[in-house]
């Protein structure tokens, strides 16, 4: 969530849940925003270069 670009999008409607991550979903739903995969990309390319 830090890395989430702001403002963000407000969450609405019902959100996805994150298989891949048990704490996201909660704190998506807790600060009511959502995160689009497309504006977080450059972030998780970096971190995959570091595994």
């Amino acid at each position: 969530m830090q890395a989430a670009p702001r403002p963000g999008h407000t969450l609405t409607g019902k959100s996805a849940e994150a298989v891949w991550d048990e704490a996201l979903t909660p704190t998506m739903r807790e600060q009511s925003l959502t995160i689009a995969e497309e504006a977080m990309a450059s972030v998780l390319l970096q971190d995959l270069d570091h595994r």
